[in-house]
């Protein structure tokens, strides 16, 4: 089967993804602020969408017979999973709506090099965002404006752009886009919080905070800026993790995220 790729972003059917993990996601697709490609195996009232960021995810939504659904991954491993792909990303991960698409991806990938890992997905309603102070009392939150983006001085900073480039493109549309907040303590980038995957009600939370710095409330902290901006922008904020990532979930814990449900995604490498 030849999957087809829709011109348009926009035209990607809503409900093939339903599920608490995928519909921000797709929802900024959609909006146009996630890159990303999809394609349905047909153009008239499709039947599946598989969703692919370019870069290390894909989403496969909708529900097929085995037939459909069997095809349509022999057109990921081919079409999507090229050699170029392997050999320049080496880990990709796979997300599905429903045990179908399990079935058939699972099927699909016996002889890859992968694992089935757990994943937890977080959302805060904003109704009660809690006062949470850093440790380190010389730590400063600040707004990731150009000016901060730009100082390359700073240590760490080569991890912050890494990231923006990643989740936006480009680190200009970051700053036209987006938004987010870093801890710096003296010349150093100590943790960084950014939203991503925006669309018009929701957005995603992505993450960080250098090892020496760890434990010391620094990333909830900065959490809380982000909260109050999605509260500013009427935006839903969500945040999505390994599920043995103890640090992580007690920080969305903490910040007053409450779980939404647990996942699993597959997770192939190609080294």
């Amino acid at each position: 089967m030849s999957m087809i790729k829709l011109q348009d972003n926009a035209q990607i059917t809503r409900a093939h993804f339903t599920s608490f993990f995928s519909y921000f996601v797709i929802e900024s697709v959609i909006d146009g602020n996630t890159q990303g490609e999809a394609f349905v195996d047909r153009l008239d009232h499709p039947q599946i969408t598989i969703v692919w960021d370019t870069k290390y995810s894909i989403n496969c939504g909708g529900s097929a017979d085995k037939d459909v659904l069997k095809k349509a991954v022999e057109f990921i491993k081919s079409d999507i999973l090229t050699d170029d792909v392997r050999q320049d990303r080496g880990i990709v991960k796979i997300m599905y709506e429903n045990k179908e698409w399990e079935q058939a991806l699972l099927e699909s990938v016996q002889g890859f090099n992968y694992d089935v890992y757990p994943r937890s997905v977080y959302r805060h309603e904003l109704e009660h965002i809690p006062s949470i102070q850093c440790k380190d009392e010389e730590i400063t939150i600040k707004k990731l404006d150009e000016e901060l983006v730009n100082n390359n001085k700073l240590k760490n900073h080569e991890g912050l752009i890494e990231e923006l480039t990643q989740m936006w493109g480009s680190v200009e549309s970051f700053l036209s886009k987006g938004f987010g907040y870093c801890a710096i303590k003296n010349d150093s980038i100590a943790a960084w919080c950014t939203g991503e995957y925006f669309s018009k009600a929701w957005c995603g939370i992505g993450i960080e905070t250098y090892e020496e710095y760890q434990r010391q409330g620094i990333a909830a902290a900065a959490t809380i800026e982000i909260l109050k901006h999605c509260r500013d922008l009427g935006k839903i904020p969500h945040w999505d993790c390994w599920k043995n990532n103890i640090p992580s979930v007690k920080t969305a814990e903490k910040a007053g995220f409450e779980k939404l449900m647990d996942y699993e995604i597959i997770f192939l490498k190609f080294y």
